[in-house]
């Protein structure tokens, strides 16, 4: 299951559970979606090992609630829900105490996702502690070398996110941290997005939901950031 899938599911699992009372479990009505942070989010259940009531939340690869369908040269293209709105989830973990801020190019994401001036925003603000996960990409920013559990409590307790609508964006979110996230033409922030963090897009409807189109993110100047 996707990180940024789970959490947006999870998210949603909290609306559920505060309108019935019951625990959730996330999957096909059969089989739970398996997730590292699923044991860390309080109103979830595994309907094998919980004997309480539990409903469940149905959402597996091919059916999230926030695309609508695929399409486009083999789906290549996601076609999003226009009355759906990310919600915040829950995580019940422990954070790393620290002073950053957390900037993450994810230079492993879709093409339409990419920017290329996360250096120029660290070099603006010399002063400001920042922080990295993994892969040293940026210069002038601390490296911590994590697993997913570990990136939830560095996230837990940073100060700020920058970086890619993603994951991340939706893990800050978890933990009310406010941030700047870079929605550039792939996703609406209106329906992926949180009120709390500042989140910058550009119009470009050909590029909506398009794995590949990548021109929107490249009009970011990275003094808007």
């Amino acid at each position: 299951m996707g990180y940024g899938d789970f959490l947006l599911a999870a998210g949603q699992a909290k609306l559920m559970h505060q309108k019935s009372g019951k625990k959730i479990a996330i999957g096909n009505g059969n089989e739970i979606q398996q997730h590292e942070l699923y044991g860390y989010v309080p109103y979830l259940c595994n309907p094998r090992k919980y004997d309480g009531p539990c409903e469940w939340l149905f959402d597996w690869v091919g059916h999230r609630d926030y695309i609508l369908r695929k399409e486009n040269n083999g789906g290549k293209q996601l076609i999003f829900n226009p009355d759906y709105k990310a919600e915040p989830c829950v995580l019940d973990i422990e954070p790393t105490p620290n002073d950053y801020i957390i900037i993450e190019p994810e230079a492993k994401c879709r093409p339409g996702k990419k920017w290329y001036h996360y250096q120029d925003v660290i070099d603006a603000f010399p002063n400001e502690k920042w922080l990295q996960f993994n892969m040293p990409t940026l210069e002038g920013v601390d490296v911590v070398k994590t697993n997913l559990v570990e990136a939830a409590k560095w996230m837990a307790g940073c100060r700020f996110y920058v970086g890619t609508e993603g994951f991340l964006h939706h893990l800050a979110a978890a933990f009310g941290k406010t941030g700047v996230v870079l929605f550039g033409g792939y996703a609406p922030p209106d329906i992926l997005g949180y009120e709390h963090q500042r989140n910058i897009a550009v119009e470009a409807p050909g590029e909506l939901g398009h794995f590949t189109r990548t021109g929107a993110m490249h009009r970011i100047p990275p003094e808007r950031v």
